[in-house]
């Protein structure tokens, strides 16, 4: 198997620009420490670190770095960020998708505290990511070891994930474009009479939409609030 060390004296070392999207200031300056102090990754000279704490910002460096021929060669994406309805984010998974879109050579790391099976199985069919690790996973061994494989190899999935991938993963269909915005407005205390306003549904379809929704998020009281709880818990809003 090809190692690290083997990997960086039969190419030539370069560059690598890397794009952190937490919203937690300290979280984001941990990773730094952790890959700025590693000399398991030494050879990666002249490493960029970018540091994004709304999807916004994000969204914007993004675009950016493609305007100015720099794409990032990794981002380190958390799921739970809080929504940006004007950009069409309403989490990471968005970002996600539109970063692929955007840059298809971008890497992309997820590390989120999202344990739930469905969660999972829609970032995955969603996003395609190269890497997916566990937050409770990480130490400065392990996120390490992950960025070798992810240099190395191309892929890395972090054995928590793993598990929960072969264990109980589930095959329900990915949340709509609609579906989402559905949720975030719900979420912000928009009547279902007002609903009308943004998406182009009737009553009906509304009510039918909850019933559908509640049962795809494993929800088994019949009013909104426990549908936006548990939204919010799996990350989607």
């Amino acid at each position: 198997m090809l190692t690290l060390s083997d990997f960086l004296q039969s190419a030539p070392a370069k560059p690598c620009s890397i794009l952190i999207v937490d919203d937690d200031i300290i979280t984001c300056a941990g990773y730094i420490s952790i890959l700025s102090n590693s000399t398991l990754l030494d050879g990666l000279i002249n490493q960029r670190f970018e540091v994004a704490h709304s999807l916004f910002e994000a969204k914007e460096k993004i675009n950016k770095a493609i305007v100015t021929a720099s794409v990032f060669d990794l981002v380190f994406l958390d799921i739970r960020m809080p929504s940006e309805p004007k950009e069409n984010l309403f989490s990471g998974e968005d970002l996600g998708k539109l970063t692929k879109s955007l840059s298809p050579k971008t890497k992309i790391l997820v590390l989120t505290s999202i344990t739930d099976p469905f969660r999972i199985s829609s970032i995955l069919q969603a996003i395609d990511p190269s890497g997916f690790m566990l937050k409770s996973e990480i130490t400065k061994e392990t996120l390490t070891t992950c960025i070798e494989k992810l240099m190395t190899e191309g892929v890395f999935y972090s054995k928590k994930v793993t598990r929960i991938i072969r264990d109980h993963f589930i095959s329900n269909p990915t949340l709509t474009f609609e579906e989402k915005k559905f949720l975030h407005l719900l979420s912000i205390g928009v009547p279902s009479h007002k609903i009308q306003n943004h998406l182009p549904w009737s009553l009906s379809k509304i009510n039918k939409k909850k019933q559908q929704l509640r049962e795809k998020l494993g929800v088994e009281e019949s009013n909104t609030f426990a549908l936006v709880h548990q939204a919010k818990k799996l990350g989607i809003v």
